[in-house]
C-alpha cells in the first residue's frame, strides 16, 4: 500500500516539490495545504489553498491529517502539540525560515513534539535539537531547466537588504547591468520566473536577514538555487561565482532522503503498536 503523506504549510513550494516528485517516483500519495495569505506567489501546486484564516486551517488540518500515515509540518511549529494530542501517527517538522537560527529554545516545547526534526540549510543547525537532520531544499527541476538567453553582462538581484552590496560585486565582476526585483512589491508567480531568470547571465545572491543586520546570509537561497538550475552564473555573499544545481537540491535525490526517513518512522511506530 502506497504512504501517504500530508504536508502542512508550503514555505517557499517546498513541500510541493517534495509531495510532487515523491509521489511521481516512489509511489506515494502526497497533499499539501496551505493557507492563501502565506502563498502569495502561487507556489501551491499538488495540494488546496485555503481561504480561511489560521484557526479555521489548523482544525482542517487536524481533520484532514486522518487520512495520512505520516504528517510533515513545515515552520508551523504552533499545531505540533494538537497534532500530537488528536493523532498518534508520526510527525516530522521541517524549519525552512532564518528566524528559527535564533528561537530554537523559545519554541522547543513545541517542537518536541515532533518524531524528527529536519532542517534545510547548515546555519539552522545552530542551536537545533539534538538529532536534528540536514536535508536541502529540492528544487522543481520540471520547470527551472537550463535554457534562455542569459544576455551577457548582465544580472538580477533580488531585493533582500544588501542592495550596496550586490552593487559593489556588480562594479567588481564589470556587470553592465543590474535589475533590482523587489518581489513584495512585484510579486512574480512562481511558474514566471524561470523565464525572468533566464534573462540574465548572473544572479547576485547577497543577503541580510533585516535591514539593520550587519550579517550577511552565508548560505545559497532558494531563489540562486532555482537561478543555476537555469544555468545563471551565481554570485555567493562572499563575493564567489558559482555554476551547476548542486546534487544534493536535485529533487529525486531529496524525497529519496525524505522517503527513507518516513519508512522508518512508521515502521518503528507500528512495531510499538504491536507490542
Amino acid at each position: 500500500m502506497a504512504l501517504k503523506v500530508l504536508h502542512i504549510w508550503n514555505t517557499a513550494g517546498v513541500p510541493t516539490v517534495i509531495a510532487k516528485f515523491m509521489d511521481r517516483t516512489l509511489g506515494t500519495t502526497s497533499w499539501v495545504m496551505a493557507r492563501k495569505a502565506a502563498d502569495p506567489f502561487g507556489f501551491t501546486k499538488v495540494g488546496t489553498v485555503s481561504g480561511s484564516g489560521p484557526l479555521l486551517f489548523g482544525l482542517s488540518c487536524l481533520l484532514e491529517a486522518r487520512k495520512y500515515d505520516i504528517v510533515h509540518v513545515h515552520d508551523w511549529y504552533a499545531i505540533l502539540p494538537w497534532l500530537r494530542r488528536v493523532h498518534s501517527k508520526p510527525l516530522v517538522f521541517t524549519a525552512h525560515s532564518l528566524r528559527f537560527k535564533y528561537g530554537w529554545g523559545k519554541w522547543s516545547k513545541y517542537i518536541g513534539r515532533a518524531d524528527l526534526v529536519t532542517v534545510v540549510s547548515t546555519n539552522l543547525l545552530q542551536g537545533a535539537p539534538e538529532g536534528t537532520v540536514l536535508v536541502p531544499n529540492p528544487i522543481d527541476t520540471d520547470i527551472f531547466v537550463p535554457g534562455g538567453q542569459h544576455l551577457p553582462g548582465t544580472a538580477l538581484y533580488v531585493l533582500y537588504n544588501a542592495l550596496e552590496e550586490a552593487r559593489r560585486y556588480a562594479t567588481t565582476l564589470g556587470i553592465q547591468k543590474m535589475d533590482v526585483l523587489d518581489r513584495w512589491k512585484e510579486p512574480v508567480p512562481y511558474e514566471r520566473m524561470p523565464s525572468v531568470l533566464s534573462r540574465y547571465e548572473f544572479f547576485i545572491d547577497v543577503r541580510r536577514s533585516t535591514k539593520v543586520s550587519d550579517e550577511i546570509i552565508d548560505i545559497l537561497s532558494k531563489n540562486a538555487l532555482e537561478a543555476l538550475a537555469v544555468g545563471c552564473k551565481v554570485v555567493r555573499w562572499d563575493g564567489k561565482v558559482v555554476s551547476g544545481l548542486p546534487d544534493e537540491n536535485r529533487p529525486e535525490n531529496v524525497v529519496k532522503t525524505y522517503f527513507d526517513k518516513y519508512q522508518r518512522l512508521v515502521g518503528s511506530r507500528t512495531a510499538a503498536g504491536t507490542q
